[in-house]
């Protein structure tokens, strides 16, 4: 709204827990989302959250497109932006974490890997195809938290930049996670607050956060 925005063309969840969902249903509502998009895993765990059966009746009830998509899927979101479906498969038989959407957008020849709130048995997998895991700016998985598989992963996508998405108190996977990657920048929020992410047209990267974090 402060940006004079009356309309969001689609929203995508990643997964349905509910710190990734939770505000999808009143966006809906305010700005006229005509589509949302999921994984194909997604419906199978709606069983698990009240949440879920709350937005997929605000889905039902104003007439919303739904879309589903697995790995492999390539999308073209307009203005040259596309987003390659890298997680999950179909039939992917594993938690709600494990089975989000792990998402690689391009633009301008740069690369940010959204991983969701994989786990160990996602990431072991991504992993035997490390090539699609290289990117410019990487969102740490599951809120900048250590799997056995981490290292690995992070030397497969041998980001410029991490972003993690956290609250205030880090756990003991959390550390470990900023122990793996003390060797490059990395924007926690609750140090930074929001962190944006730009990419301009000639494929110059840039984040910003909006607290300056320590030397």
């Amino acid at each position: 709204r402060s940006r004079g925005r009356s309309h969001v063309d689609e929203i995508w969840l990643s997964h349905g827990d509910y710190d990734h969902m939770s505000a999808a249903a009143e966006l809906i509502r305010a700005y006229a989302v005509p589509r949302v998009i999921t994984s194909t895993e997604f419906d199978d765990h709606v069983a698990e959250n009240p949440s879920n059966e709350a937005l997929l009746e605000t889905i039902r009830d104003r007439r919303v497109s739904m879309q589903q998509f697995h790995r492999n899927a390539h999308v073209s979101v307009g203005k040259g932006v596309t987003l390659d479906v890298l997680w999950p498969p179909e039939n992917a038989r594993l938690d709600s974490n494990n089975t989000g959407l792990v998402l690689k957008l391009t633009y301008a020849r740069r690369t940010i890997l959204f991983p969701a709130d994989i786990q160990q048995p996602a990431l072991a997998a991504l992993l035997r195809l490390p090539d699609a895991l290289r990117c410019d700016v990487l969102i740490a998985p599951h809120h900048g938290s250590s799997e056995p598989g981490t290292a690995a992963f992070l030397r497969a996508a041998d980001p410029l930049y991490i972003v993690s998405s956290n609250d205030r108190t880090l756990s003991q996977k959390q550390r470990q996670f900023d122990r793996i990657a003390r060797d490059r920048p990395h924007f926690r929020t609750h140090q930074c607050g929001a962190v944006t992410i730009e990419i301009d047209r000639n494929g110059g990267v840039n984040v910003k956060p909006f607290i300056p974090p320590p030397p």
